[in-house]
């Protein structure tokens, strides 16, 4: 039966309700189903954020909880919390961070797109000399126009160590 239970979950792309059935409980038939399917989208969300959270290519893990912001100074149109709350995505507004080496802003820039792939919006981290690299080496490759149609699918990118990008020519 249980064999029978596998091959239908597989054929239905039920994976996560293989892992979670035998752990619902089983009050009646129309509760028992809601959590199997719960348990499915659950699964599927927490699988949809490590996708994101990997194909976003974050150096490391950073979160909000723990920054400091207290050497964080904000223009008078902005907060923390319009920041963290990530509304310049909906309103697609740009956000840039200033300051001196050392003072949190790529900790800060990593753990608001860790948060927004958390959200469900598709991210992407490049330190500015290797997307520089990578651009000439897809130019040359002539691949090009793919990787920018792939970089347009995200909602945030974040550009990280501008000021440590040499000046030269580029493609």
């Amino acid at each position: 039966m249980k064999q029978a239970l596998a091959d239908a979950c597989k054929s239905l792309h039920l994976g996560y309700v293989m892992q979670a059935y035998e752990n619902i409980p089983f009050n009646d038939r129309t509760e028992y189903l809601l959590g199997v399917l719960d348990a499915e989208l659950r699964g599927r969300e927490l699988s949809r954020i490590r996708r994101l959270l990997k194909k976003a290519r974050f150096p490391q893990a950073k979160t909000l909880e723990g920054y400091d912001f207290r050497a964080v100074t904000f223009p008078p149109h902005c907060s923390k919390e319009l920041l963290t709350d990530l509304a310049f995505l909906e309103r697609k507004e740009n956000v840039l961070m200033l300051g001196k080496v050392g003072t949190g802003k790529t900790h800060l820039a990593i753990a608001l797109g860790m948060e927004a792939c958390r959200r469900g919006h598709e991210v992407r981290f490049f330190r500015v000399h290797d997307l520089v690299a990578t651009l000439q080496e897809k130019y040359q490759a002539g691949t090009l126009r793919r990787f920018l149609r792939e970089l347009q699918k995200a909602e945030l990118l974040i550009l990280d160590e501008m000021g440590l990008v040499v000046s030269r020519q580029v493609v």
